[in-house]
């Protein structure tokens, strides 16, 4: 068996002929660059990288893939020599005779790829774990983070080429436009994904204070999500799997709420609970209802699911997640937090819908905004969107006047909607009259 010394002196894994067939389809056949989605760094050769890199840059700016185009542009900026000449242009363009075969010579050098970035992956572990000032859980973190990225071949770097930019931003656009991937999240609430576009991917806060509905307007929107099968693990640091799904049967019954605390239902309600627990049971949904998570506990459980197609995290609720470091001024522990799911919601590329308590300041006659956020203002900061609900103390026939405020929505309009507090239900419902004006009453300076 070859000592560890051995394995690491070895050429790192490539295949150089798989590379070159691969650039030889696409200048064969343009349409190849749209199939193969490979990017530049799974390039091993820098000569290989240069010429996909251009590539790129001709499909973005909608020119021909074609050898004497590339040719050109290589010469133009002085990378022409470096690659080696038209002389390895040539063969390149030689290295296959049709483009048939174009997948299979990219899933060759993918693989080759990844056991590159495994390698370095593993030698950073090792780097790591050798220093003495690192902790255990810290290396731990990181290579479990590495490898994640690797799994789901989601590359970590923060350098990203414009053109890279470019061409995520055309795919975004133009899936949106075929209505094949949504930029953001659908709730089920219709007035509210048609105004503010749903949950964006990222950190988003759902706010209010104390018995307001928070957690209700969560289980409602996760369960939306999950019935429409996308993954949903909503980590519950506060409430039992048990209670939330209580929550959501009686609002999918209808099944007044106070029936089950006060033993009074009727053979009626089990019947209809019963029937919507079946419907309930196969939802794309997953509890996590240990009492002290830390983010680096949901950041695990989250990219063992990624591979089922998660889409959504729900953390109910920020405040109270276990901080990382428990000696710092609890203001920067909040903060952290923050922070990490940010961090989380960009890694994964999903939405992280974190609750969080407002404070007192909010309860004088003011409609709570961004900076009501309990413990920290960084809360607001490191936010996508920014959410709270505020619910009218009288009401008639069972429903509470509520309004539910989008404070912060980057790259999204601000303002409010009416909506319905339905308690027995546990439930919001929409209020189809909206008052004139209501969209673009927020200005605030998040």
């Amino acid at each position: 068996m070859a000592q560890p010394s051995e394995i690491l002196d070895r050429a790192p894994p490539q295949d150089l002929a798989a590379e070159m067939r691969v650039l030889g389809s696409i200048l064969h056949d343009q349409d190849v660059l749209d199939d193969i989605d490979l990017n530049v760094d799974e390039f091993h050769a820098d000569c290989n990288k240069r010429i996909y890199r251009h590539l790129l840059a001709m499909r973005t700016e909608r020119k021909p893939l074609e050898a004497t185009l590339l040719s050109t542009r290589l010469r133009d900026s002085n990378e022409l020599e470096v690659i080696g000449g038209n002389e390895y242009l040539s063969k390149v363009v030689t290295s296959v005779a049709y483009a048939v075969h174009a997948k299979y010579h990219a899933g060759i050098v993918r693989e080759k790829a990844r056991r590159r970035a495994m390698i370095h992956a593993a030698t950073e572990m090792l780097r790591e774990a050798w220093a003495t000032g690192n902790e255990a859980e810290d290396v731990l973190e990181a290579a479990e983070r590495a490898l994640c990225a690797i799994r789901t071949n989601d590359s970590t770097r923060a350098i990203v080429t414009a053109s890279d930019a470019a061409l995520r931003a055309m795919d975004a656009i133009d899936a949106s436009f075929r209505n094949e991937r949504l930029p953001r999240l659908a709730t089920g609430m219709v007035a509210f994904d048609e105004t503010f576009g749903g949950l964006p991917s990222g950190l988003c806060i759902l706010a209010a204070r104390l018995g307001v509905g928070k957690t209700s307007l969560a289980c409602q929107w996760a369960d939306y999500a999950a019935s429409k099968g996308r993954l949903t693990y909503f980590a519950s640091l506060e409430m039992a799997a048990a209670e939330l799904a209580t929550r959501i049967l009686c609002t999918l019954s209808g099944v007044d709420s106070k029936r089950i605390d006060t033993g009074k239902l009727t053979q009626s309600d089990i019947e209809s609970l019963s029937a919507t627990a079946g419907i309930f049971a196969g939802r794309a949904m997953r509890f996590d209802e240990r009492p002290r998570l830390r983010v680096s506990d949901i950041r695990r459980e989250a990219r063992k699911m990624v591979k089922d197609g998660l889409k959504l995290i729900v953390v109910d609720y920020l405040q109270i997640v276990s901080p990382e470091d428990r000696r710092a001024p609890r203001e920067q522990q909040v903060a952290r937090v923050a922070e990490d799911l940010k961090a989380l919601s960009r890694e994964l590329s999903i939405p992280v819908l974190a609750l969080a308590q407002i404070n007192r300041q909010a309860t004088d006659g003011k409609a709570p905004g961004p900076e009501h956020l309990r413990e920290s203002d960084a809360i607001g900061q490191h936010a996508d969107m920014v959410i709270t609900i505020s619910v009218d103390e009288e009401g008639q026939g069972g429903a509470y006047p509520a309004w539910i405020r989008v404070g912060k929505n980057r790259n999204g309009p601000k303002g409010k909607m009416r909506v319905n507090w339905i308690p027995v239900r546990t439930m919001f419902e929409e209020f189809h009259e909206q008052p004139h004006g209501d969209f673009a009453d927020y200005q605030g300076d998040y």
